[in-house]
């Protein structure tokens, strides 16, 4: 099966990604034991993302939005 997209959790998670430039493969990319583990941090993310949409969507409004990126406990997006 051969699926066309641009979003990253669904290009992750096939056995093979084929890169395509100017109308052709470009490359054929066989996803590594560390492109899986980001790919579940990946998915985690885009699950808490969904969440703050939810919220948003139903009008609810909070002060502290609870993601965080990288090791270092930073706001994502965030001043440093």
């Amino acid at each position: 099966m051969l699926l066309s997209t641009h979003d990253p959790l669904l290009a992750l998670s096939g056995a093979r990604r084929l890169v395509i430039r100017h109308g052709a493969v470009a490359q054929v990319i066989e996803p590594s034991a560390q492109e899986q583990a980001n790919r579940t941090h990946l998915a985690e993310l885009d699950r808490k993302l969904a969440g703050l949409r939810e919220r948003l969507r139903r009008a609810n409004v909070w002060t502290n939005h609870g993601l965080r990126c990288g090791n270092n406990r930073q706001s994502c997006g965030g001043k440093r």
